[in-house]
C-alpha cells in the first residue's frame, strides 16, 4: 500500500501551520508536500520541519505561476505521488490592486485546479472572506454580513 501524500499550500499562514500540523498529528502516515515561495517561506516553515518525522518535503514554487513555477525534479515527484491538494495560500493584504491579488487568489487557485484535473486527485479550497466592514468588537457570525440579523 502506498503512503497518503498531500501538497499543501499556505502552509507558512496562521490557518495553513495550523492544518498541517493537526494532519500530520492526526495520520502518521501522512507525507506532506509542501509549497513555499521563495527564501523566505523556507524559513517560515523550517521550525515545523525541524520537528517533523519524515513526514515533510519542502517544494519551492510559486502559485501564481503555470505549473507553479515547479522544478523538474519537483514536478516528477508530486507527478509519482499525485498528492491530495490542500489549498490555503491566499493574498490577504486588502490595501493591493485587484489585479495584483487575483494572481494569487483567482490564478493560483486555477493553476492548483489545472494539477488536481491532470492527477485525478482531491482538492480542498480554504478561503478567507472579511464580511465585517468597518464594525469593531464582538461581531457574530449571525449579523456579520451586515443584514438585520
Amino acid at each position: 500500500m502506498t503512503r497518503p501524500t498531500v501538497l499543501i499550500t499556505g502552509a507558512t499562514g496562521l490557518i495553513g501551520r495550523r492544518v498541517l500540523s493537526g494532519l500530520l498529528r492526526d495520520n502518521p502516515k501522512l507525507h506532506a508536500f509542501v509549497l513555499v515561495r521563495g527564501p523566505d517561506g523556507s524559513k517560515r516553515i523550517a521550525r515545523l520541519v525541524e520537528a517533523d518525522r519524515g513526514q515533510i518535503t519542502v517544494i519551492s514554487g510559486d502559485v501564481r505561476e503555470a505549473g507553479l513555477g515547479l522544478t523538474t525534479e519537483h514536478r516528477q515527484l508530486l507527478n509519482e505521488h499525485k498528492p491530495a491538494i490542500v489549498h490555503l495560500a491566499a493574498d490577504t493584504v486588502f490595501s493591493r490592486t485587484i489585479e495584483v491579488s487575483r494572481q494569487t487568489n483567482l490564478i493560483g487557485s486555477e493553476n492548483l485546479l489545472d494539477l488536481s484535473s491532470q492527477w485525478d486527485s482531491r482538492f480542498c479550497f480554504v478561503s478567507t472572506a472579511f464580511v465585517a466592514g468597518r464594525r469593531t468588537g464582538k461581531i457574530l457570525e449571525i449579523n456579520a454580513g451586515g443584514g438585520s440579523g
